[in-house]
């Protein structure tokens, strides 16, 4: 697990998800950090963290390659699903 930087806060990555007029639309992923208190009320036990605030789905993870998997992941569904079927 991550460690916390000086001040107490931790460095976390995030993605957000959200449907607008022209469809599903991601996030780049982002830096930030957060603090011990919200730190520990949050369930850290799996690599990605859903997060729904009331409007976007927010995925967090401490380490950013677990989100830039998620990422390719995605791209090779979309991708697949262009394909010419058997």
């Amino acid at each position: 697990m991550g460690a916390f930087l000086l001040g107490g806060n931790m460095k976390y990555y995030r993605l957000i998800f959200k449907n607008t007029k022209n469809g599903p639309a991601i996030s780049e992923i982002t830096e930030g950090l957060i603090d011990n208190q919200t730190f520990e009320s949050m369930n850290w036990e799996r690599p990605i963290v859903k997060h729904f605030d009331g409007k976007y789905n927010h995925y967090l993870s401490l380490d950013g390659s677990y989100l830039e998997a998620m990422l390719a992941g995605i791209s090779a569904m979309n991708e697949s699903q262009n394909l010419p079927l058997d």
